[in-house]
């Protein structure tokens, strides 16, 4: 193997960071098959090798694809969807490929892998993810190009795409210079400065405009301001004039006023004297209920006495009444206590004579029948403890023998329940043995169930593919609002403007119409204003000759009859507001119109270039008769001058008599109004469709977004739907796992209980013969205890017992009849006991009825004492109440008699004050007068009568009033206008100087940002043109290859052409070249743009193709030494550069499927 010598790499520009392709992911691309495959790559040089049709290529095609670095037609395909794999019938749902970076500071995200991922649906619908993150293509563009791999993609070389380098326009390949001089940003900024310097430029053109404007503005608010200065002065001698007058008057109204004062006197002594008498009537009748309150007083504690009285009384006799019923109650019950004593004294003697009785018995008993038992019990207990101390040796042995037989009984039961208990078992078993196999049978038919369950069609591809239609209905909704919110801000940006200028319209319309005119219209009808108010110009530049032309007569105000006008005129005269011209529309006769000239320059009649209602027509007729407008003087003269009453678009006017009237003229409010309150209209009814506009916008926009949010919501339940058809599917696997472990668990189960089983039976076959040899000892011990027992019985011990037994039981039956007696006898005793302690109790209570009834009788006597004396009590108190009830009565009547006396004063006082109210009325009014002359006046002013006459100061104030009428129309804001359009003037003029200002540094601005971008350019022009010369010198020795400029002058509007002389030959057109030749030159470039920035990895498909085998080998060592900058992955046919990588990839194609494996480099020519 040859190295190179002959070329030394130098680097340009110092790399920010590194990046290199750890491995591609691949799924369902291409001929990769439908299943995930891992293809490590690495740092350093890859080459891929494999033979023709294996699927090499799809590697480039699969990066490409993955970073959105190339179309369908260039990834050899018709479209994206015709990437996913199909074999037959077979398809896979998707293609998606992911490309693993090891991330050494190249890419702008803190991570160090960084996966690029792309997946294509059948639908074309593609997705792109960053590290699992779904993002859109511009984002992954972004991304990879701050990492230095863009668009152009010049760091990938698909195959048969070499001389796609060689091939590019002179402008392309002065474009991609650019792009690698990174100089993009200088053309933003300049772009960015050219449009803020237009934007100076339109606001300059704005603002010299409205200085001109306000320069006008202020020549006119000038001598406003002098007009006005002069009409204050008039209007203060019209104002001393005033007050003077106004004294005049006040000195009349006083003398009114003193007048009705003195006759208000004498009626408010009457009403004086009248009130005296109502409060002397007032002060008798508050006396008089006085003294009835203190009789009501005195009343009160007699009836709240006498009502207690009654209380007691019926309290009395309520007592009484109870007493009495008690005291009846209490007798009653003393003669049942008498009836019950007799009763029980019969029934303790009775008791007491069986008591006797039973005593006697008891004796009789105990003497006659107990005693010989007892003695005759004690004999044959003697007898029999003879005997049995005989039998004692007997006994012995038989407790022996019974004790062995109790023995062995109980070891033969516990053996007969051991011998149960296992049979038991075993039954058990059994049953558990049979109850595991049925258990097992059902766990294998459910496992059977779900095999066939999870082979059936789930559903989910149909719930992926609904989910991925209603992604791509929302993706759409989500751009139809985006672009409705673009309209809608338009239209608002819009509606916004034409506010802006109807506030600036309205700004400028700070006059109305004459306010006389005004003051007609609201006291007259038919009265509808000047003609100026009633015509709107049409065109701006038409104000000035038609003011000109209509004249004086634009101000004559328009009536509906000459009745009207008189009325008008009337009104002007009582009001001395001055005089007007009036034009009544059933009088007013038009100018006949002849036909328009026709010569150029003649514009129309001017009539028709205003606007106004057709029931005005006579007076506009009128007001402009046949007047024409014409552009200029020459058009005058050439329509002749004295033939026509003509006026010019500069407001020169031809009369038909010859006069000319000209020079500059200041556009006057009278037609400027209207035209401003035309263009209002119009504003206000754009504004009006707008805001329909937005309206309609809005609700489209709120529908727009409903049905997103539906989709929205279909789309999450979608997801939702599948994550649980995903879940039920793992859950029946899980579930599937769990049935297989069951079942494997209960044979276990079932081989353990069958080995159980035939244990207990060895048990069971062993305790059955134990239990036969218990059975065989047991029937000896039986047969010896009966030899014992008939020793025994022969005796006579029996007998004896029997006797013994017979007396005991009679002694105790004797014993038993004794013992009941002596509880009957006690029983009787504690009856008489009872008896006696009842009758005792009952002595005392008959004694304490008696108490009680001896006392009732004395309550009883004391309270009828007490209602006597009650009674007297009441009868003297109602004789009180009566004699205070008489004076009472006779109260009220003195007191209604006064009240009528009263009531007729009242009606006295009422007339009286009505009088009194009515002159008070008429000082208050003559008084308000005072005050509204008053407040006329000064505060410095005196009250006193000038000593001028009335008549002559109605005369003087008459003729400055008409002084101030000969003023015409004041500007009462001049001074303010004048002094707000000043501050306007000076603004505006500074924001004028500072737009200049900025227009200067934005120019010099972008003189820098070209200077900049040609001197950055011009470096990466030269860099890369002198590595183009160095690498195809050593590729071709002998040979040149440069780069020069069409026009250097122009240096960003010419291109750049490729000049490459092979060695030996002269310079040819590229077309001519062979391809071995157009390979090298375009390798030669593409290395050279390495050289001067180099992208993160480098992918050559087949480029060696063309080249021979010297050739090959020495771009194959240029490719190795370059690895060590940057990752190349090199797909080649060429032994001589495959064995100069650092890793080996071979691919080769089984049924149509490509695989890859690692092959050692040391190895290939073997492997080859």
């Amino acid at each position: 193997m040859s190295t190179n010598k002959g070329l030394e790499i130098t680097k340009d520009k110092t790399q920010v960071g590194r990046a290199y392709i750890t491995k591609l992911v691949v799924e369902g691309f291409k001929s990769y098959g439908p299943k995930r495959k891992e293809i490590p790559l690495g740092e350093g040089f890859i080459a891929i090798v494999g033979p023709n049709g294996a699927g090499k290529s799809n590697i480039g095609d699969a990066i490409s694809f993955a970073l959105g670095l190339a179309s369908s037609k260039v990834l050899r395909a018709k479209n994206l969807s015709y990437l996913i794999w199909s074999k037959g019938n077979k398809k896979a749902q998707y293609a998606e490929v992911e490309v693993h970076f090891k991330n050494e500071g190249a890419f702008s995200i803190e991570a160090e892998e960084i996966i690029f991922s792309r997946r294509v649906y059948p639908s074309g619908r593609t997705v792109f993810k960053i590290n699992g993150k779904t993002v859109k293509e511009k984002e992954v563009k972004e991304l990879l190009s701050r990492a230095g791999i863009t668009e152009t993609a010049y760091n990938i070389v698909l195959q048969g795409d070499i001389v796609h380098f060689l091939k590019m326009t002179p402008v392309g390949r002065r474009k991609l210079i650019e792009e690698i001089a990174g100089i993009g940003e200088f053309d933003q900024q300049k772009n960015q400065a050219l449009n803020e310097l237009q934007q100076i430029e339109a606001k300059l053109k704005e603002l010299g405009i409205i200085l001109s404007q306000l320069e006008e503005q202020l020549k006119t608010l000038r001598r406003d301001k002098e007009n006005l200065h002069l009409y204050r002065e008039i209007k203060k001698q019209l104002r001393e004039v005033e007050i003077k007058l106004l004294l005049k008057e006040l000195t009349k109204i006083i003398r009114q006023k003193e007048e009705l004062t003195s006759r208000l006197r004498p009626l408010e002594e009457q009403i004086e004297s009248l009130k005296s008498k109502r409060e002397e009537i007032n002060r008798l009748i508050t006396q008089k209920e006085n003294l009835l309150t203190q009789i009501e007083s005195q009343l009160s504690p007699y009836r709240e006495q006498l009502g207690k009285l009654t209380s007691a009384e019926e309290f009395i006799k309520n007592t009484l009444q109870d007493l009495q019923k008690k005291k009846t109650k209490l007798i009653a019950h003393r003669e049942e206590i008498k009836e019950l004593k007799i009763f029980l004294q019969e029934e303790i003697k009775t008791l007491k004579k069986l008591s006797e009785e039973k005593h006697y018995r008891l004796n009789q008993l105990e003497e006659r029948e107990i005693t010989p038992l007892r003695e005759k019990k004690e004999n044959l207990v003697k007898e029999i403890e003879k005997i049995e101390l005989r039998l004692k040796e007997a006994l012995e042995e038989l407790s022996l023998t019974e004790k062995t037989l109790r023995e062995l009984s109980e070891e033969k039961q516990q053996k007969e329940k051991l011998f149960q208990t296992l049979k038991e078992e075993i039954t058990r078993l059994n049953l558990k043995l049979e109850q595991t196999l049925n258990h097992l049978r059902q766990l294998q038919e459910e496992k059977k169930l779900l095999e066939e369950a999870l082979k059936k069609e789930s559903g989910q591809k149909d719930l992926e593919e609904k989910l991925s239609r209603t992604k791509k209905e929302y993706e759409q909704l989500s751009e139809k609002v985006k672009r409705l919110e673009i309209q809608l801000k338009k239209v608002r940006e819009e509606r916004e403007a034409t506010l802006k200028r109807i506030f600036q319209l309205e700004t400028e319309n700070g006059f109305g119409e004459n306010q006389v005119v005004e003051e007609l219209k609201k006291h007259i009808e038919g009265v509808y204003g000047t003609v100026a108010s009633l015509i709107r110009v049409k065109e701006e530049e038409h104000l000035l000759p038609i003011e000109v032309g209509g004249g004086n007569r634009l101000k004559y105000v328009v009536v509906e009859n000459e009745d009207v006008a008189k009325k008008c005129i009337d009104y002007l005269k009582t009001h001395r507001l001055g005089r007007l011209t009036f034009l009544p529309l059933n009088r007013v006769r038009p100018h006949r119109l002849d036909y328009l000239p026709r010569i150029n320059g003649v514009i129309d009649y001017l009539y028709n270039l205003v606007e106004y209602d057709p029931k005005f027509e006579k007076a506009v007729l009128f007001t402009f008769g046949d007047t024409i407008l014409v552009r200029d003087f020459e058009t005058a003269k050439k329509l002749g001058i004295g033939i026509y009453r003509m006026v010019t678009l500069e407001g020169e006017l031809f009369e038909k008599g010859g006069t000319i009237s000209g020079g500059h003229i200041r556009t006057s409010s009278l037609l400027r109004e209207s035209f401003i309150k035309g263009q209002l209209e119009e504003l206000k009814q754009l504004l009006n469709d707008l805001n329909r506009k937005e309206e309609k916008l809005q609700k489209l926009l709120e529908q727009t977004r409903e049905q997103l949010f539906n989709t929205q919501g279909l789309y999450y339940q979608l997801q939702r739907q599948l994550k649980e058809l995903q879940k039920l599917q793992n859950q029946k696997k899980e579930k599937l796992l769990s049935l297989e472990n069951q079942i494997k668990q209960g044979r276990e189960y079932i081989a353990y209980l069958e080995n159980l089983l035939e244990e207990k039976q060895k048990q069971l076959e062993t305790l059955s013969k134990q239990i036969e040899e218990i059975d065989h000892k047991l029937e000896e011990l039986n047969h010896r205890r009966e030899e014992l027992f008939k020793t025994l019985s022969q005796s006579g011990l029996q007998i004896l017992k029997s006797q013994l037994k017979d007396i005991e039981k009679l002694l105790e039956e004797k014993q038993n009849q004794f013992h009941s007696l002596e509880k009957e006898l006690l029983k009787l005793q504690n009856q008489i006991r009872e008896k006696e302690q009842t009758l005792s109790n009952l002595h005392e209570e008959e004694k304490n009825l008696k108490t009680q009834i001896q006392e009732i009788d004395q309550q009883i006597r004391q309270l009828e004492k007490e209602l006597e004396n009650l009674k007297e009590q009441k009868k003297q108190l109602g004789d009180t109440i009566y004699a205070l009830t008489e004076k009472q009565s006779r109260l009220r009547e003195e007191i209604q008699d006064l009240k009528g006396q009263q009531s007729l004063i009242e009606e006295q006082l009422e007339e009286l004050n009505k009088k009194r109210e009515n002159l008070l009325v008429e000082i208050s009014r003559i008084q308000q007068s005072f005050e509204d002359i008053k407040r006329k006046l000064p505060s410095e002013v005196s009250i006193e009568e000038p000593k001028e006459g009335e008549r002559f100061l109605k005369k003087l104030k008459k003729e400055l009033e008409e002084k101030i009428q000969r003023l015409g129309q004041v500007n009462f804001r001049a001074e303010e206008q004048l002094k707000e359009v000043q501050d306007r003037h000076r603004e505006t003029k500074e924001k004028y100087q500072t737009l200049l200002r900025e227009k200067k540094a934005i120019l010099e601005f972008i003189r820098e940002v070209e200077n900049r971008k040609r001197t950055i350019f011009l470096k990466a022009f030269n860099a890369i043109n002198k590595h183009l010369k160095e690498i195809f010198s050593f590729l071709s020795p002998g040979g040149k290859a440069y780069m020069e400029i069409e026009r250097p002058e122009k240096l960003f509007e010419s291109g750049i052409n490729l000049v490459v002389k092979p060695r030996g030959k002269d310079v040819k057109y590229l077309e001519a070249m062979s391809g071995g030749e157009k390979t090298l030159a375009a390798l030669s470039l593409i290395f050279a743009l390495q050289r001067y920035k180099p992208a993160p990895f480098y992918y050559f498909d087949e480029v060696d193709a063309h080249l021979d085998e010297a050739n090959a080998l020495k771009v194959g060592e240029l490719i190795k030494q370059y690895s060590k900058e940057a990752q190349f992955i090199v797909v080649t046919l060429r032994e001589s550069v495959a064995y100069l990588a650092d890793r080996l990839i071979g691919v080769t194609a089984k049924d149509g499927i490509s695989q890859t494996y690692i092959v050692d480099p040391k190895h290939f020519e073997k492997a080859q």
